[in-house]
């Protein structure tokens, strides 16, 4: 048996779980569940080189300095098939779909985001949106006091001389972190939709119970409804959630204490990944000053 989670590994549960769920839901746009995640590969592909060069990462860091081409490493289907468990053709299918739609750029070598995309409007708005949930987790686990146990790295660099806030490179960390998250959550649940289905239960997206028909879990995530009603069985019979009262509702979760804290352990491994590279560049340390001057100005 395993000791009981204390307080703060539930908190970054919790936390990490509603996070991953509300990224998800930026991300979708029209767009459904298994599109979203291979955008997000897609998109943690191509910043490779990117990933670990504060200097690069400031360069290319608002908005209006998308990375080029030539920084870009592409994507390739047989990865994103083997991260996502989907089958290569599939991915195949939908990559040609989303390049069609104007996502993606093909070519020989293998899947790029178009720069089309990556200055659209629509495009923007998305940027904006995962600032605003990165910042708000942030400083949400900082007065929560769950920042001291991540032993960030401090900052290398402030923060870009642009006053364009850095979005890209808030997206970039957050898309590894969506991944990372996913594929935790996978591990417990079984299989990356039922994982998310476990993180709208954890990060309290659905209500304290939700009918187990499966249609608001189906709505939210973009799921197939049937996909959704395979999952919730499979999570109740494997003790993730439980069945209340015969009226086919989900309450939960019900891990038992070695399953909540390995998921608890890799959640703040999740986390605190994220935050030391925001922390690397500057980005933490803007923040703390802006909510310092919030809090002064109230």
């Amino acid at each position: 048996m395993g000791s009981r989670p204390s307080f703060a590994e539930l908190l970054v549960l919790e936390a990490a779980a509603g996070y991953a769920v509300g990224l998800l839901r930026i991300g979708r746009g029209s767009h459904d569940f298994t599109d979203t995640l291979i955008q997000a590969e897609v998109l943690h592909a191509n910043a490779g080189r990117l990933r670990g060069d504060p200097r690069l990462q400031q360069m290319y860091a608002t908005f209006y300095a998308p990375p080029p081409d030539s920084l870009r490493r592409v994507a390739q289907a047989p990865g994103v098939a083997r991260n996502l468990g989907i089958p290569v053709e599939a991915v195949r299918r939908r990559v040609r779909r989303l390049a069609a739609e104007g996502v993606f750029d093909l070519n020989r070598r293998g899947i790029l985001f178009s720069e089309r995309a990556l200055r659209s409007e629509a495009h923007r708005i998305l940027m904006e949106e995962v600032y605003a949930l990165t910042r708000g987790l942030y400083l949400r686990l900082r007065r929560d006091g769950a920042i001291a146990s991540m032993a960030l790295r401090p900052p290398k660099a402030g923060m870009p001389s642009s006053s364009a806030p850095p979005f890209r490179i808030v997206l970039r960390q957050a898309v590894d972190a969506f991944l990372a998250l996913a594929r935790a959550f996978a591990r417990s649940a079984g299989a990356i939709p039922d994982g998310f289905i476990l993180m709208e239960v954890i990060g309290g997206r659905m209500a304290a119970e939700a009918s187990l028909d499966g249609s608001a879990f189906a709505s939210d995530l973009g799921l197939p409804l049937d996909v959704v009603r395979s999952g919730l069985a499979g999570l109740i019979a494997h003790g993730l959630l439980a069945e209340s009262g015969g009226a086919a509702v989900a309450r939960g979760p019900s891990l038992d204490a070695e399953r909540t804290e390995a998921l608890a352990t890799a959640c703040h491994a999740a986390l605190a990944s994220m935050l030391s590279a925001l922390s690397e560049v500057g980005v933490l340390s803007h923040w703390d000053s802006e909510a310092q001057a919030e809090a002064e100005a109230a």
